[in-house]
């Protein structure tokens, strides 16, 4: 009897889950990221029959009013967490501000780079690589190379004035979109959802939620037969442009595109997913590298190029073998001549770009560092006339170069930016007139202050070490004024270099002896062992006569 109990159970089991395998594989799914207005996806859901169609978001729940939720900020995991095995997408609807990213009113944000690392894994495939449609909705998800009707400049405003951007930011972004260093959102987005036969998305600006909704609900009316046998619908329109939706958005920057793979019998995996694939060793991916270097897509994949090379960079010791690779990518003139092209792009909003370019050379070993030193402020730097970032600085910082910048030409605005010092600090410029101006800064401020732009020039003279007897003697005067801090200048500066001019030791001596502020006398002798240790002896035989 308990085994005919457990016979029933079990047959009732199976046809349940057969009865929902039947139901699962007859109906569709649209899968839907709303990271911004949920407009779009309504409308989906309003106008799809729900014995058709099914609804899965997969962005987690959250509260949207906790914008700020440090915790939901900080994990970049959400959407691999969203990779399951029944998770089918049919049609994807993308929503969100997009600059590279996309966000919104909610916490979470997906970057391109995160949509790209996601397509290349076999159990993202579901979302990335099954879609027949995707909906992009957001500004340039789309946007070519080209220059659309604004300007750099206007979109870098537009950026920071409507998304909140800071400044750098959109910088970055602005030159990105308007260069030729690195894909454009289009090919870009076609390559993450290479096998998806039709993409749809904005060449530029792109409505809000609200102010496109109309449109959709025009489109998807005048298409509701054709969506309830997708099958059909899909074998028919192919990559072919979807007219219908062209018309219903055609007061908008609407355009469509096609998969990489999506017409391709045997699809390859994209470039970015070969180089980043650890099922393949590393000299076999170091080697890939080399040819997409020597590719016209050098440029365009740059970007997967530089973390790779990074990556590389920090592991382990590269083999003989790995070594004699880079060697051969170093005497790569055509690809030298490709990046040093980059170098002419002028105009701020292009130096990080700029920078980059100068940096992979660097990395490569195409150019040296004297090389880079007599270039920066023709070909690299950004103008003086304008306002520093700390981004700015950080790249400069990281050429690891040392070179002079003139007094004459720095602004007097600048010495008022602390990200100015932060830059000299990296640059250590030898200009007599420039370690003047920064003792004059020092000088004229209140040494017990820090922060201010007093802390700063002290600061930038204790990195330059300077070496001339006209800074020296001027930085040495400075143990002799009444504020301990002014002391503390010399002392801080003076205990790291040799002493310019042999009366300094003589100026020293005397302090050392004569002077009747005890902490002079001890900067004195602390500074008179440093730069003649031969003296310890004598020194400590005075001290203790004295005491």
């Amino acid at each position: 009897m308990k085994m005919r109990r457990s016979i029933q159970s079990f047959l009732i089991l199976s046809l349940t889950f057969l009865g929902n395998f039947a139901f699962s594989t007859t109906k569709k799914t649209v899968c839907s990221i709303t990271i911004n207005s949920s407009n779009e996806v309504d409308q989906f859901k309003k106008h799809f029959s729900s014995k058709d169609w099914n609804f899965v978001e997969l962005v987690p729940k959250t509260d949207e009013t906790q914008t700020n939720n440090s915790n939901q900020a900080n994990d970049k995991h959400w959407l691999e967490d969203s990779c399951r095995p029944d998770i089918q997408c049919d049609i994807l609807v993308i929503s969100g501000h997009f600059s590279g990213s996309f966000f919104g009113k909610i916490s979470r944000d997906l970057s391109l780079n995160s949509i790209e690392s996601l397509s290349c894994s076999d159990h993202c495939s579901g979302i990335f690589q099954r879609p027949k449609e995707v909906f992009l909705f957001g500004c340039n998800t789309l946007a070519s190379k080209e220059k659309d009707h604004r300007s750099p400049q206007e979109y870098l405003n537009v950026l920071i004035d409507e998304h909140n951007f800071t400044r750098e930011q959109a910088s970055q972004m602005a030159a990105f979109r308007y260069s030729e260093w690195g894909q454009s959102f289009r090919g870009r987005m076609a390559g993450a959802f290479a096998q998806s036969p039709r993409i749809y998305g904005f060449s530029s600006v792109a409505p809000s939620g609200p102010n496109i909704e109309p449109a959709i609900q025009h489109y998807l009316k005048i298409t509701k037969g054709e969506y309830s046998d997708f099958s059909a619908y899909n074998t028919r329109l192919k990559t072919q442009t979807n007219m219908k939706l062209m018309s219903s958005l055609k007061n908008f920057s609407i355009t469509q595109v096609a998969g990489s793979q999506a017409l391709q019998k045997t699809p390859q995996p994209a470039p970015y997913c070969q180089l980043w694939d650890k099922k393949r060793s590393r000299l076999e991916r170091i080697k890939y590298m080399q040819l997409l270097l020597d590719s016209d897509q050098a440029i365009a994949l740059i970007h997967h190029i530089e973390q790779f090379i990074s990556d590389v960079r920090t592991g382990e010791e590269l083999t003989p073998e790995e070594d004699a690779l880079f060697l051969q990518i170093s005497r790569n003139q055509a690809l030298r001549i490709k990046l040093e092209s980059v170098l002419e792009m002028r105009g701020n909003i292009y130096f990080s770009i700029r920078t980059k370019a100068i940096l992979l050379l660097k990395e490569l070993g195409l150019v040296d560092t004297q090389t880079i030193q007599k270039i920066f402020w023709t070909k690299i730097a950004p103008p003086m006339n304008e306002k520093l970032w700390s981004s700015d600085v950080e790249l400069i910082c990281s050429l690891g170069i040392q070179t002079d910048l003139s007094a004459v030409s720095i602004p007097e605005a600048r010495w008022k930016e602390s990200n100015f010092f932060q830059m000299l600090r990296c640059l250590k410029p030898q200009d007599i007139k420039t370690q003047e101006r920064l003792i004059d800064i020092v000088k004229f401020s209140d040494p017990e202050s820090f922060g201010d732009m007093g802390s700063d020039a002290r600061s930038v003279l204790v990195d330059l070490r300077p070496t001339s007897v006209e800074i020296q003697r001027s930085i040495l005067s400075f143990l002799f004024d009444n504020k301990e801090g002014s002391r503390l200048i010399a002392w801080e500066i003076l205990r790291k270099v040799p002493l310019a001019d042999p009366r300094f030791a003589v100026i020293l001596r005397e302090a050392f002896l004569t002077h009747n502020n005890s902490d002079v006398r001890k900067s004195a002798s602390y500074l008179l062992r440093v730069s003649d240790p031969r003296l310890e002896e004598t020194i400590n035989y005075l001290e203790n006569q004295s005491a």
